[in-house]
């Protein structure tokens, strides 16, 4: 590589590590320093507050509108000044629901604007909103609820039953929920949501225009037990909504309402205090609440930028990753800062490019999987084109594709093949992205060149995790060679300790191995009310074992190579880290899902396949397999031999040693998703779910090799 980025460093070791340990990293732009906030932000209320005053009449959130017959329209928007007065009354109309500083808020539907509004709210009232995942189940959903003891949630409409039967269960159970109040979202997906000056004026109106949360309030406090034993008695006296055995039911509405007639002053917060709770979703057991405060949110910020992510008020964004998750927040975070728009998509992500097409977005953040999906969906078309179309892309993209990588900083643009060969691809998320994010697991270095070279744009990837805010490194935007999830960010320092049970050691040559470790401000404050958890991952020094094997490499770039916590040691005593295997066979054209199992009485290992469907569709065609389901192409020997051959070529590729490679494949016409239990809402895999799920197949595997 003759470009600039190959000579520049990235990662400086600044204290010299201890025995078993790598030295100490930190970024090179500011090795003698953590940054801990940005532009003199320490606040999400504050980091809001300067949105505001850059762009307090420019969009902040849109959602489509619900045309007759329930199709989509265009985006409508509330400004800044107008987000700003909806979190000031329904922060006002929680006050009078009993919710008080420091007080915890549920919040619990997909993406749209009402979240916003209530996570708004709690930043001017010093609330405390703890997510719940909009797919979560039962068990989860009661663990949260009463783990966090939830008095007052604010959900969907489509989720109130879902939350009214696990109260309900509770109480039938003898250990009722603190759940109180059950807070509905208007219908529509945030096109129900109005502007400050319609709630106002109901307010203004009395009787009617407010009276229905007045009387839930008042049956609430006179019914014996409190809410629980008043939501009869609520429902009696007109309040909105339908009664429960556990909870009173009263719409965003009528909260709205009566915070307009009611204005309660903000009550900022302090870095110091917690600004959210954010559960994990864990793999196995329950979920974690990591505590994460305003200073840990406004370090992570500092970082990002210090990164390169380099925002505008002239930035859209379209959310659709889970609000849940702290990627998608810190992502809000950074556009709010600068006062650009949020769009929400419509709720279906089988609209999802629907909605990227009429929104037009100018970044784009998302995960491998999607940007996998967009991979496969141009290169199947281009294939499919053949003839000269296909030459043409071909030749313009090694053109491109050199330039990425020999010219200084990297060249994602081209003046003559982006506007005849790349334009009408770039169409597909709208035309205008100029920067996309990914993150939540590796993206194939040959993914993240397409991107570049397609859509025209630079492709940051960073690693991060729910306790250090989702950012933990980032690629700069001066730093395109592949291999690497970047730099440790303006915010954290970063070591690596041995892990000498799976040969990774500080004094590994050519570069330090190990187990990395963060620690900064944007590092979280432990699991909320498990302190045994909380010891696991934190030691105390204050470092936070990640669990991920990672190389420091010589210009001060971070690798992830293997995983800590998931290996399994097999018969013979081969130690075999799944993960890293199931990202080899990812590599494969045909593949779209890996579940890798392994056993400590058995000599190998076996894996179960889910074929990509866009690419196996076309290739079926190709080479004569009948069907028209992915069932019936799953059951045709060619199927099976074509996968098995793309697996072995894809492990050679890689160098997979013989113990790593799984000896037997089944395929499955199923995809793992969250609604069949197998993946978290992270789309990571759930393994003791996949065990059991597949355990007949599994036991045929074993049955045919003989093990």
């Amino acid at each position: 590589m003759g470009s600039s980025s190959s000579k520049a460093v990235f990662s400086v070791p600044v204290i010299r590590g201890r025995d078993g340990e790598s030295d100490i990293y930190r970024c090179a732009d500011t090795p003698s320093r953590l940054a801990d906030s940005l532009d003199g932000v320490t606040t999400l209320y504050e980091n809001f507050q300067c949105g505001l005053r850059v762009a307090s009449s420019r969009p902040c959130l849109g959602s489509r509108t619900v045309l007759p017959g329930g199709t989509r329209g265009p985006f409508t928007w509330l400004s800044y000044k107008e987000a700003d007065g909806l979190a000031t009354q329904f922060g006002s109309g929680l006050h009078q629901l009993g919710v008080r500083p420091g007080g915890f808020l549920g919040i619990f539907s997909n993406n749209r604007a009402e979240w916003l509004v209530a996570e708004l709210a709690c930043h001017a009232y010093s609330l405390v909103p703890v997510p719940l995942y909009d797919t979560l189940g039962d068990d989860a959903v009661e663990f949260i609820l009463r783990q966090a003891a939830l008095q007052v949630v604010v959900c969907s409409s489509d989720k109130v039953g879902l939350v009214q039967s696990v109260a309900a269960a509770a109480v039938a159970g003898g250990r009722p929920l603190p759940l109180r109040w059950i807070v509905v979202m208007p219908e529509g997906g945030g096109s129900g949501l109005r502007k400050p000056t319609h709630y106002a004026s109901r307010g203004a109106e009395g009787g009617d225009g407010s009276g229905g949360l007045e009387r839930a309030v008042a049956a609430a406090k006179a019914a014996p037990g409190g809410a629980a034993a008043a939501s009869a008695a609520a429902s009696a006296a007109g309040a909105p909504g339908r009664g429960s055995e556990a909870a009173a039911v009263v719409s965003m509405e009528d909260v709205l309402v009566a915070g307009a007639g009611a204005t309660v002053p903000h009550s900022p917060p302090s870095p110091e205090d917690l600004a959210t709770i954010c559960y994990t979703s864990g793999t196995t057991g329950d979920p974690k609440g990591a505590m994460l405060t305003h200073g840990n949110f406004a370090a992570a910020l500092a970082g990002a930028q210090s990164s390169g992510v380099d925002l505008s008020n002239s930035d859209l964004h379209l959310s659709y990753l889970p609000l849940a998750h702290v990627f998608e927040r810190i992502v809000d975070a950074m556009l709010i800062h600068r006062g650009a728009a949020i769009g929400f998509f419509s709720g279906d992500v089988s609209l999802l490019m629907d909605d990227l097409a009429t929104l037009r977005p100018t970044i784009f953040p998302s995960v491998p999987r999607l940007f996998n999906r967009i991979h496969d969906k141009i290169k199947a078309k281009v294939s499919a084109s053949g003839g000269a179309v296909q030459a043409l892309f071909e030749y313009a993209y090694a053109s491109k594709a050199y330039y990425l990588e020999t010219a200084a900083g990297g060249h994602t643009t081209h003046s003559v093949w982006d506007a005849l060969v790349f334009a009408r691809m770039r169409e597909l998320l709208g035309g205008r992205v100029r920067m996309m994010i990914t993150g939540s697991a590796p993206i194939a270095p040959a993914v993240k060149e397409f991107l570049q070279v397609v859509f025209c744009c630079p492709v940051l990837e960073g690693y991060g995790l729910t306790e250090t805010v989702g950012i933990a490194t980032v690629t700069p935007s001066n730093c395109r060679h592949p291999g690497h999830v970047g730099r440790v960010p303006s915010c954290t320092e970063a070591k690596l300790v041995d892990v000498a049970e799976m040969g990774y050691t500080a004094k590994d040559t050519p570069a330090p191995r190990g187990e990395l470790c963060l620690r900064g401000p944007n590092v979280f404050k432990g699991y909320y009310m498990d302190a045994k958890k909380t010891a696991e991952a934190v030691d105390p020094e204050g470092w936070f074992h990640t669990g991920d094997i990672a190389r420091i490499n010589e210009d001060g770039t971070v690798s992830i190579i293997d995983r800590k916590k998931n290996i399994f040691k097999l018969a013979q005593g081969e130690y075999v880290a799944p993960e890293k295997i199931e990202g080899v066979y990812l590599r494969a054209p045909l593949v779209a899902q890996v579940f890798l199992h392994g056993e400590s009485v058995k000599s190998s290992t076996v894996v179960i396949v889910v074929p990509d469907a866009e690419t196996l569709e076309p290739w079926a065609a190709a080479h004569g397999v009948p069907g028209k389901t992915m069932a019936d192409w799953v059951a045709h020997p060619k199927v099976q031999e074509a996968i098995e051959a793309q697996l072995g070529e894809a492990a050679d590729a890689a160098g997979l040693k013989g113990f790593e490679r799984a000896r037997a494949v089944h395929l499955s016409p199923e995809p793992f998703d969250v609604a069949n239990g197998l993946l978290t809402p992270t789309f990571k895999l759930k393994r003791p779910q996949l065990k059991a799920y597949f355990a007949t197949e599994i036991a045929r595997l074993y049955a045919k090799l003989g093990d």
